[in-house]
């Protein structure tokens, strides 16, 4: 193996080795990386003006509690399987009928790659002319943007993780300045007295939870690109607290406190409103380049699976430069919607997965199990229509569960999934039997 592609091989194939493993805290770092990012700072500001101080950051933690319950466990099947979500989906959803949920994936992330991109040509543009009086072209910051991002994701998770070790302090410490300013003016006391407007989009508590769980569960069906990486099962329960138990839902709260204010819901304008136009500079570049990171890794993963014998770092390349010419083009302004609409088809995935693995399969996932597999499991793709029905009435609230479509569809798609695979049961136990019995004269082979 070339020195090049022993540097950029993602594992997207098989299992990731023992000596690239690490610990949760690592691994913590990376998911608040990507969850620092400009529309989870309009987020906690929607949240913070509709409720106020006091219900704001209540209706954030109880979304960052169920978004840290899915995280556990969808993080724990990376974490013990060592798999991708895409190889994790070919055992619930059979090897070819795993396309079908990949290219859905890889077209989500690879659109909100294109968005995230031209965000951060429009904000570095806006940066530079605040305080520099210098005007820039647009596709100038857009194209520079994206040589960052792709660069990075070509050398894979240690190269995002470390960028994450590097990034996430000093964006950390960048909004800390930004609430330490606003209390030199203003009490903590004068901020919690400060009512919520009934007039925002957000100024119900089952509205606000739901916009928290709707707007990281995408991320959380498919952390098991991050969580495969843990040294042990464990370090999936450090690394869901870590992130979306504690920094993830902090950072929401800390860019929702200064519209108490202002009443600016963009937080980079209210920065530069306090003379932080340095550390606005800081979040608003670091924070896009973490999270579209994760959004092309994660979408060469998934293209990875249907080109099993392309380089990976060509992979991400080519996704790389298509998703830039995208931006450059102004077509992503018009996916937004079709991106959104996507967004209610993932979440039943991990419901389905998750029953997969922790019920019916009782955490044996190996690759070699999947020879005896059906190409196609009829069953997993019933309980995600069902779920993706039960989601977009969810979010027009005819048919309310949970009060929160993300979690209505994961309910659903998991309660659907395991009726059918009971019903099917014999078929299923024998399928699983012979696989697991063609793997053991394999590795009895093997031995001998």
């Amino acid at each position: 193996m070339s020195t090049l592609s022993r540097l950029t091989r993602n594992h997207a194939n098989h299992a990731v080795p023992p000596d690239e493993q690490v610990g949760g805290v690592r691994i913590a770092l990376v998911i608040v990386g990507v969850a620092i990012t400009l529309p989870a700072f309009l987020l906690g500001a929607e949240i913070i003006h509709g409720l106020g101080a006091v219900r704001g950051i209540t209706a954030i933690f109880c979304g960052g509690l169920i978004l840290t319950a899915t995280a556990m466990l969808t993080m724990t099947v990376g974490a013990r399987s060592k798999l991708t979500t895409y190889a994790i989906t070919q055992f619930a959803y059979g090897r070819t009928g795993a396309r079908v949920v990949n290219l859905v994936l890889s077209i989500t992330l690879f659109g909100w790659y294109g968005v995230t991109a031209m965000l951060f040509g429009q904000a570095c543009q806006r940066a530079v002319l605040e305080l520099f009086a210098i005007d820039w072209p647009l596709a100038g910051f857009i194209a520079a943007g994206s040589v960052l991002m792709v660069v990075t994701t070509v050398f894979g998770f240690r190269a995002i993780e470390k960028l994450s070790r590097l990034s996430v302090p000093l964006m950390l410490a960048a909004l800390f300045a930004c609430i330490y300013s606003v209390l030199q003016h203003h009490s903590l006391g004068e901020l919690a007295a400060v009512p919520g407007n009934s007039d925002s989009r957000l100024s119900s508590m089952g509205m606000a939870i739901s916009a928290v769980v709707g707007t990281f569960m995408v991320g959380v069906t498919i952390v098991a690109d991050m969580s495969r990486f843990s040294r042990r099962p464990r370090d999936s329960v450090v690394a869901a607290l870590g992130s979306y138990g504690s920094f993830s839902m902090l950072i929401l709260v800390m860019a929702g406190i200064p519209i108490l204010v202002t009443g600016e819901k963009d937080l980079m304008r209210t920065l530069y409103e306090f003379g932080l136009g340095t550390p606005a500079l800081i979040i608003m570049i670091f924070a896009t380049w973490t999270t579209n990171t994760s959004n092309l890794y994660s979408a060469s993963l998934s293209i990875a699976q249907a080109l099993p014998f392309a380089r990976d770092w060509v992979i991400t390349v080519t996704a790389g430069v298509a998703g830039t010419v995208l931006a450059l083009s102004g077509v992503m302004v018009h996916f937004v919607d079709f991106l959104l609409l996507l967004g209610i088809t993932v979440p039943p995935i991990a419901g389905i997965y998750m029953v997969d693995f922790f019920v019916l399969r009782r955490g044996r996932y190996q690759l070699q199990a999947l020879d005896g597999a059906p190409a196609f499991n009829i069953p997993a793709f019933i309980a995600w229509a069902l779920a993706v029905a039960v989601a977009a009435l969810s979010s027009k609230q005819v048919l309310v569960i949970t009060t929160i479509p993300a979690c209505d569809a994961i309910v659903c798609a998991a309660l659907c999934y395991l009726v059918s695979m009971r019903l099917a049961g014999r078929r299923f136990d024998a399928v699983q039997k012979s696989a697991t019995q063609n793997n053991a004269l394999s590795v009895d082979r093997i031995n001998r």
